[in-house]
């Protein structure tokens, strides 16, 4: 991609995002394009909202334990594919 496209194409998502309701394929639209940016921790904001919003959606949940993992936070990213309310 050419230079700055992945900030248009966040800003682009943003203002929909603002304008709609929320809904998940566009909060993990989100965060893969702040994981492409090297914004791990608004990737991660990004995820948990979509993994809110869609519970049953593994592969939110595992992009979601692939940034942990990346965050050195392997308690997280073991229950970031369950989703249990019993993680921390």
């Amino acid at each position: 991609l050419e230079e700055g496209a992945n900030e248009f194409g966040i800003k682009l998502l943003e203002s929909v995002a603002e304008e709609s309701n929320r809904r998940a394929p566009l909060y993990f639209k989100l965060g893969k394009a702040w994981e492409c940016v090297g914004e791990t921790l608004k990737a991660v904001s990004f995820f948990t909202q979509a993994a809110d919003l869609d519970k049953k959606n593994i592969d939110i949940r595992m992009a979601l334990a692939d940034l942990y993992m990346d965050l050195k936070k392997p308690i997280l990213a073991a229950c970031a594919p369950a989703g249990g309310s019993d993680c921390p």
